[in-house]
């Protein structure tokens, strides 16, 4: 008998069009409100949140304990850690190659507070976009978790060379935002939510880019120069590290998933 073709399942289908869907509204604002980047990313944001939660990405259908307001302050308390951690790093590598000028500290509390609602939005924007709608696109299919994993970085790059303008983007921001995207995409996967990677995606902006610290990028590899601190050799050395750690995290969650599943069939066989 002639076996029948593999059938994609109709809820990979209907999230693939529903993702395309949100990307296009999503650009769309970007394109009519141009000129108000705030209202545009806190419009992007609402849209790309509602696209997640419709097609049920954002971990908004966990039930019990596991999507309790106690439980999500956890997830997000752990994202803000990793943020935290990820920023040192990066900002000592930075000093220890000599890639930026002395870190200065804002004092400027209307600067900080927009520093950070900037952050926030584009951070829920792109997670919801580029990470929760893929991993919800790539959850059905073989290999999920390497697969969701690869996907998340692939938007993340895209992102990032669709939105740079005519000037461009350097390959070195393209291929750290790649890299940040894998460690986003383990933060979802870890969760099956979006508390820490939102958390810690807005953190980190809000360190490097967003006001919190004034980060003077030198001429060079390492220091980025004109191109700015996300396209410096340092960025992708720290993001480099980052994905790598969430690749093994993973890999150890993958695994021991696994383990249970076998063992709670034995027990039932």
């Amino acid at each position: 008998m002639r076996s029948e073709p593999d059938r994609v399942p109709d809820g990979t289908v209907r999230a693939a069009l529903g993702t395309l869907l949100t990307t296009g509204l999503v650009c769309a604002i970007g394109a009519v409100l141009a000129q108000r980047a705030t209202i545009a990313e806190g419009a992007q944001a609402l849209v790309a949140n509602a696209g997640a939660s419709f097609l049920g990405a954002d971990g908004s259908t966990k039930q019990g304990a596991e999507g309790t307001a106690r439980a999500l302050a956890g997830w997000a308390a752990r994202g803000a850690a990793l943020a935290v951690g990820f920023t040192l790093v990066t900002i000592g590598l930075a000093r220890a190659t000599n890639a930026v000028a002395p870190v200065t500290v804002s004092t400027f509390a209307p600067g900080i507070l927009f520093g950070l609602l900037d952050a926030t939005l584009v951070a829920m924007r792109d997670e919801f976009l580029l990470h929760g709608l893929v991993l919800r696109v790539a959850r059905n299919t073989p290999r999920a978790r390497a697969l969701g994993l690869a996907a998340c970085a692939l938007a993340s790059a895209a992102w990032s060379i669709g939105t740079a303008g005519a000037s461009g983007v350097p390959v070195t921001r393209v291929l750290v935002e790649a890299l940040l995207g894998v460690s986003f995409g383990a933060m979802w996967q870890r969760e099956r939510g979006a508390s820490m990677a939102v958390t810690a995606h807005a953190l980190w902006l809000f360190a490097t880019t967003g006001g919190l610290a004034s980060l003077r990028p030198r001429a060079g590899f390492w220091g980025g120069g004109d191109a700015g601190f996300l396209a410096a050799g340092s960025a992708l050395a720290a993001a480099t590290l980052a994905a790598a750690a969430a690749v093994a995290w993973t890999l150890r969650t993958s695994r021991a998933s696994r383990g249970e599943t076998s063992t709670s069939r034995a027990a039932v066989g």
